[in-house]
């Protein structure tokens, strides 16, 4: 049995960065200038912040030292009823200001030639299924946890559609961000890059090779593989509770004693999961999601 750990960002050097990917300013539909939604997310401890506006690409405000920002662009896409949402970043090509794609394809075709990286955002609530996620072609993540969502309408977490789309053997991302359009939904969700150097370039090229986890508060310190045992490891902050998470009713819960957060879990993994991902939950009920590793249950490391 082999685990496939290549996307792991705590097997690669470099920096962490604490990332904004999904943020609006009054170039669309957010409450604060550039140059102050970038002062903001700076306070709250941010190295990389994205601007993601509506069907317009905001000029880049100059970043303070030691922050990177990212072109970026949040696309409305027509689906039947419903409008999915992508999140394009690093654009080698602007959007044309205020136009809206036509089709999935059109959005998906023009973020695939144009973003260093893209992601669809808040599954839950543009109320896509499971068939639409896989329905977007060589897609590289979803949010599958967005403040702005949660605050408002209470839909900010996506981790079953982003399941049973691991399960059905997608490979896919899973991002936290804040989306915010006002002060209460800033800085409560946030995506930890691991990049070798900390510069857009190098940013981008970490995410889209999967270098990096998900949170709402929890750290996630560690996370290893003993090919030799089996077992995938996690050390982290206090948390009440840490999940083995991977195909149908396969992994493992492992709580803590009522007023004894744990800090590290362990699982020898089932050859037959398909996938696991480790999920961290701390004593105020905050999750970190860390990426999904596929099982080659004949595989050698």
């Amino acid at each position: 049995m082999h685990l496939d750990m290549t996307q792991s960002p705590f097997a690669a050097d470099g920096h962490w960065l604490k990332a904004a990917l999904h943020t609006h300013s009054t170039v669309s539909d957010g409450w604060l200038t550039p140059e102050d939604l970038l002062a903001a997310h700076q306070r709250m401890g941010y190295q990389l912040v994205a601007f993601t506006d509506h069907h317009a690409v905001a000029p880049l405000p100059e970043p303070p030292a030691g922050v990177v920002v990212l072109t970026g662009v949040e696309l409305t896409v027509p689906l039947g009823e419903r409008s999915p949402h992508l999140v394009g970043l690093h654009l080698a090509n602007p959007w044309p200001a205020g136009r809206k794609p036509q089709s999935l394809a059109e959005a998906r075709d023009w973020l695939a030639d144009s973003a260093g990286f893209w992601f669809l955002a808040h599954p839950g609530w543009s109320d896509l299924t499971t068939a639409d996620l896989l329905a977007v072609e060589d897609l590289p993540a979803i949010e599958v946890y967005n403040s702005g969502c949660r605050l408002e309408i209470g839909r900010g977490y996506a981790t079953y559609p982003w399941d049973a789309a691991l399960s059905r053997g997608r490979r896919l991302g899973g991002l936290a961000v804040d989306d915010a359009h006002q002060a209460e939904h800033l800085g409560v969700g946030w995506t930890i890059v691991r990049a070798p150097r900390p510069t857009a370039e190098a940013a981008v090229a970490a995410l889209a090779a999967g270098h990096y986890y998900a949170s709402e508060g929890p750290v996630i310190e560690d996370l290893r593989f003993d090919a030799a045992t089996g077992t995938l490891s996690v050390r982290c902050s206090p948390a009440q509770a840490v999940y083995f998470i991977c195909r149908s009713a396969k992994g493992l819960a492992c709580i803590a004693e009522p007023g004894s957060p744990r800090t590290e879990a362990a699982w020898p993994v089932d050859a037959d999961c398909g996938y696991v991902r480790v999920e961290v939950v701390d004593p105020s009920g905050r999750r970190a999601w860390s990426g999904a590793f596929r099982v080659d249950p004949a595989g050698t490391p």
